[in-house]
């Protein structure tokens, strides 16, 4: 009887490390599962949602200059100036900004 117990003790030993194994294989699946998902949601961060600023602000540049040609002085003076500099300048930098931003 002494012996049965014994083997016994073996076996809920044995299974116990099991257990035990699978829990650290399980937990360190799931790590890199959450890593996996933190790497996604930087890149989705990069490529959507600083593109999509960007492109928020150019389109509102592009309104103003819009809005400005459908309410046109009827001075030709003024005609050919739709974009100031200021405007021309805003835009070349958001587009260098825009190019660095996707290089790194």
């Amino acid at each position: 009887m002494e012996i049965l117990y014994i083997r016994h003790k073996g076996k809920i030993a044995l299974l116990l490390l099991i257990i035990i194994f699978l829990v650290i294989f399980s937990s360190q699946s799931y790590n890199d599962s959450i890593s996996k998902i933190g790497d996604s949601f930087s890149e989705v961060y990069s490529d959507r949602i600083i593109a999509q600023d960007y492109i928020y602000k150019m389109t509102k540049i592009l309104y103003k200059g819009k809005f400005a040609l459908s309410h046109q002085i009827t001075d030709n003076s003024k005609k050919d100036f739709l974009f100031t500099d200021a405007d021309k300048l805003k835009m070349l930098l958001l587009i260098n900004n825009y190019e660095q931003a996707n290089i790194k």
